[in-house]
């Protein structure tokens, strides 16, 4: 959510990104209250970089590797 949040307000949709934003710093700080740990950013600067990337591959992956898949099967069924 705030990686969408922070998309949201690129796009200048200022209202849903500034929403997405706050409310998922809520719901990632209530997570970590009800597991007991510290969010793992409080340990340095560079782990607030970890989660928007592993989203960013994440999507990145999702998006064009599973579009260059499909494309390979509809060469292989083409060829055949």
């Amino acid at each position: 959510m705030i990686f969408a949040g922070i998309v949201l307000l690129v796009l200048r949709h200022w209202a849903w990104g500034g929403g997405s934003f706050v409310g998922g710093w809520v719901l990632l700080f209530l997570g970590h209250r009800v597991e007991g740990n510290k969010p793992a950013f409080f340990q340095g600067p560079i782990y607030l970089l970890v989660g928007p990337i592993w989203v960013a591959k994440e999507a990145w992956t999702f998006l064009f590797h599973g579009a260059a898949r499909g494309e390979a099967k509809e060469e292989k069924h083409q060829a055949s």
